[in-house]
């Protein structure tokens, strides 16, 4: 998982209300941008902090690899020397109850920037108009999450929280859909695959016992990522794909 800092006040109404990040594969005059190549860069699970007006506003996971796409057509006259041939990539955005100023605790980021394509000036926290899309250090991005962390609604919480499982998982999520490949029945292996990742069968059974997000309260089924409360190396094929196993 990767962190990644958009800078896109000209389009950030479009880009999040919209789900993605798009910009030109190069400059206006032909030349390669890295930090529209780093679009290219992305990773499903990745996160992305939305800046823009001199606050992180939103916090995204990336739900697609980059693909090759027009300039939207809601930028409008918004960037009219941009190519149109570009990168896309769909992100889920979540807003912020409360936006984070990162110049408010510049002393802490500061020393955390990359030295080149850094999304905000080094010396004055000032973002920096010519960097899109900046790629950032772990301990830059772990820092932005702590900050944002502290003054977050519930439902930025649980964002995060699926940040932290994520990241601590993959290693073991990707050890244990290569296991499932020993099971013989091809219909049993999709369904406890699916049920590993939190999909399919076993995601609509936990659906059935827990109609709403107990910390949170909503009851919108699209923001539903099904988990073990048995750890899943622990559970038979039966509890695997059993609703009352889940959360």
């Amino acid at each position: 998982m990767a962190f990644w800092w958009v800078n896109h006040k000209q389009t950030v109404r479009q880009e999040t209300e919209g789900g993605y990040i798009w910009s030109p594969k190069q400059n206006a005059n032909g030349a390669k941008n890295v930090t529209y190549d780093n679009l290219a860069r992305c990773q499903v699970g990745d996160v992305v902090f939305s800046y823009a007006y001199a606050k992180i506003g939103r916090i995204g996971l990336v739900e697609s690899a980059a693909e090759t796409a027009p300039k939207p057509p809601e930028f409008g006259n918004t960037g009219e020397y941009w190519g149109d041939n570009g990168w896309l990539v769909r992100v889920a955005w979540q807003p912020l109850q409360q936006p984070l100023v990162p110049r408010e605790h510049f002393e802490l980021i500061q020393p955390l920037l990359p030295e080149r394509y850094s999304p905000i000036s080094t010396t004055s926290g000032r973002g920096n108009q010519g960097v899109y899309l900046a790629g950032l250090d772990e301990a830059l991005g772990h820092l932005l999450i702590k900050l944002i962390e502290q003054h977050a609604d519930a439902a930025i919480k649980v964002h995060l929280l699926v940040l932290a499982e994520e990241r601590d998982s993959s290693h073991a999520l990707f050890d244990d859909v290569q296991a499932l490949q020993e099971v013989v029945s091809t219909t049993e292996r999709d369904a406890l695959t699916k049920a590993r990742l939190g999909q399919g069968l076993f995601r609509h059974r936990v659906a059935e016992q827990e109609p709403i997000c107990r910390v949170t309260g909503l009851a919108r089924q699209e923001f539903l990522i099904a988990s073990h409360i048995k750890p899943w190396r622990d559970s038979t094929h039966a509890e695997r794909l059993d609703g009352a196993n889940g959360l």
